[in-house]
This record gives structure tokens, sequence and C-alpha cells, in this order.
């Protein structure tokens, strides 16, 4: 990501991790690299992250047609990671996205944009009011 991108990130999750409670969560690169480099003596490899990983690498969770992407997301998650964290965690080459992964992930993110999911939160809120279901997403232009 860019810096401008990074710093829309920033922008945009900020409410949202409001809402959630994480009052703490940072509102910058700068603030999220000095929270890095406080917890930085207590992030270390562990062979759990692993096992995470492996787990989230096979478990069900997209459809049939588009697990083959689940990895890739997986490398993505890994990629948004400094450097040195990921180097300091042992996460090499393998959760390392190439260029072409990386084309497929922004693609995948510009379409999420214009995914309605009927399980989602956002729709399942609307019909409890009463409302259709991608009212919020007309609303946001995205529908």
């Amino acid at each position: 990501m860019t810096a401008d991108e990074r710093e829309a990130l920033f922008a945009e999750a900020l409410p949202s991790a409001r809402l959630y409670g994480a009052t703490g969560a940072p509102a910058s690169q700068e603030e999220l690299d000095a929270l890095f480099e406080v917890m930085r003596p207590r992030l270390v490899a562990s062979r759990t992250i692993f096992e995470f990983l492996e787990i989230m690498e096979h478990v069900p969770i997209l459809p049939v047609p588009a697990r083959p992407v689940q990895r890739v997301l997986l490398k993505a998650a890994a990629a948004i990671l400094p450097i040195w964290l990921r180097e300091r965690l042992g996460l090499g080459p393998r959760w390392t996205l190439r260029p072409t992964e990386c084309a497929v992930v922004r693609a995948l993110a510009l379409a999420s944009d214009r995914l309605i999911l009927q399980s989602s939160p956002a729709i399942q809120s609307c019909r409890r009011l009463g409302l259709p279901g991608a009212y919020l997403y007309r609303r946001w232009g995205t529908g």
C-alpha cells in the first residue's frame, strides 16, 4: 500500500474500531509504528502462529470456487506486518505475496466493496428493522 492508502485505511477503520471498543486503536501509521515498538520485545516466533495459519489455510471459510484464494489472503494478512516482525516470526517466502498474488488481492479488495453477503451483520440489521437487505449499501453508494 502507498502511504496515502495506509492513511486512508486508518481514517476509515478508526470509527469501526471505536464502535467495537478498541479505544486505543492506532489512528495513523506513526501510532501503529509506536505500538509495534512498545510490543517489540514481546513479539516472538511461536509454533502456535504456524498451527493457526495451517488451520486457516485448510478450514472451509470461502465457497468452494473461491478456496484457492484463501491461502493468498492469508499471505496478504502476513504482508501487512512490518518486515522486521515477519522476519522475527519466521514468516519467510512461503508467506510472502508474489506480484501476481498482490494483483489478485487488490482486485478482490476492490470487488469486495460491491459484494453483498446475505449473512452479513449489515444485511441482518436492515432486515430486523424491516428495511431491504441492501439498504445500507445503496446509501453508501456501493450497491
